[in-house]
């Protein structure tokens, strides 16, 4: 629930979602450098950007964008910080196998990316 556009997606797909991703633990201060991957944290808090995430909130959002279109930012625990990790590989892998679920988030997709590229 803490992404908004896997909410209303089938349980089976979460669920393969949720198989795929990985557990990491952070020391306090520890700079976690995992601007490829999608996290949501578990227990602790995260610093970044001026802001605080703590159990249940999601960072990295536009994991999923490339290129000058991603919004790469520091992110620091500031205690002990367990995450749950998802690749953006994985992600495509699992909409291969649901492709009635491709097309809202790609359309995240485009979202992100028209929020993260200003207009000229």
């Amino acid at each position: 629930s803490a992404v908004k556009y896997f909410m209303h997606r089938s349980s089976k797909f979460r669920l393969d979602l949720f198989k795929k991703m990985t557990r990491r633990l952070y020391c306090p201060q520890e700079v976690i450098h995992e601007d490829r991957l999608l996290i949501i944290a578990n227990q602790g808090v995260i610093g970044s950007d001026g802001r605080i995430y703590t159990s249940g909130m999601a960072l990295n959002l536009d994991f999923f964008l490339v290129g000058e279109l991603r919004l790469v930012l520091m992110m620091r625990a500031l205690n002990y910080v367990e995450v749950e990790r998802l690749a953006k590989e994985d992600l495509f892998e699992i909409l291969r196998d649901f492709p009635e679920e491709r097309m809202p988030v790609m359309w995240a997709r485009v979202f992100s990316a028209a929020l993260m590229y200003p207009k000229r």
